[in-house]
């Protein structure tokens, strides 16, 4: 029986696993007032999205039930699992989220005393 690590580091037969953990492929945008980043998500519904902003770190989740990759594959579904930190630059209180198509976009703005301005020569 093949063994595999699971994300708490143990050891286990993988039987006993019930998700296939994907990260999701990510692609990053800096513009002039935020960051804006779209995640590849295919299958998922908003229903089965959970994003969550802790402190300076960003942590996204998804579980999609898949009785085709049961049958073939033993696995119940597929999970995906994304983390990022934060910089300092970004305002947690600016962000914004959409789902569709299978792609989720992240909008997150930057703070005002750090966003690019035009100085008034007197």
């Amino acid at each position: 029986m093949t063994k595999v690590i699971r994300k708490d580091g143990q050891l286990v037969e993988a039987t006993d696993v019930q998700y296939r953990v994907i990260t999701p492929a990510v692609d990053v945008y800096e513009l002039e007032d935020a960051y804006v980043a779209l995640f590849d998500l295919p299958g998922v519904e908003k229903s089965q999205l959970q994003l969550r902003l802790e402190e300076n770190r960003l942590s996204l989740e998804a579980q999609v039930e898949d009785p085709l990759l049961e049958q073939h594959r033993g696995y119940t579904g597929y999970r995906y699992e994304r983390m990022f930190v934060l910089g300092d630059d970004v305002d947690p209180n600016q962000v914004e989220a959409e789902l569709r198509d299978g792609v989720l976009m992240l909008r997150i703005g930057k703070r005002e005393q750090l966003k690019p301005r035009t100085i008034e020569i007197k």
